[in-house]
Formats: structure tokens, sequence, C-alpha cells
């Protein structure tokens, strides 16, 4: 596993090993014990995508209750309501499939 660069991380949006390596590469960049790629619907239910140094038990409490697990939880709800990092309410929701697969 090498450097954390910005090829890489492209890399992994074509490439599911790749992908499924992504959070250890993050975790190990920023010096942390763990990471985890997520997509936040909006209604507020958590689809973990990919993690690292969790146990599959720790991240079901993450799906289970993300405000509770989360620290940053609080943060994004308040910047949602002042249309921060959320797109607005009558926005579409993108699509996470691959050009192609159905």
């Amino acid at each position: 596993m090498g450097p954390l660069r910005p090829e890489t991380i492209y890399a992994a949006m074509l490439d599911d090993e790749a992908f499924a390596a992504l959070p250890a590469w993050i975790a190990r960049a920023v010096g942390a014990g763990s990471a985890m790629l997520q997509w936040r619907h909006r209604d507020g239910a958590a689809e973990v995508l990919a993690y690292s140094g969790m146990t599959p038990a720790e991240v079901a409490v993450f799906v289970r209750q993300p405000a509770a697990a989360d620290p940053w939880e609080p943060d994004l709800v308040a910047d949602e309501t002042e249309g921060g990092l959320f797109p607005p309410p009558e926005a579409p929701e993108p699509s996470l499939a691959r050009p192609g697969s159905t």
C-alpha cells in the first residue's frame, strides 16, 4: 500500500478492490485507527460503503444509530438546514450506480 494520492482515490471509484482498500489508506494517511466511506440519504439513513479498522458489529451500530455513533452528525445537520453540505431538497438524489450497470 503506497501513499494516498489523488490518483489512488480516482482509481478506487472504478475498481472494487481498490475501493474496499481506500478506508485503510485514508486511515493510515491521517494516522487514524479506522475510517469509513458512507453515503447519507436525505432521510438521514446511513449506508456504509467500505470501512477499515472496525468490526462488523461496530459498523452495524453506526448503520442503526448514525447520530449516536457519529460525532460529526450535529454539524452535518446544522449545515444542512443552513444550505451548507447538502444540496437543496428539490435537487434529484444522485445515483450510486456505475454507468452501464443496473
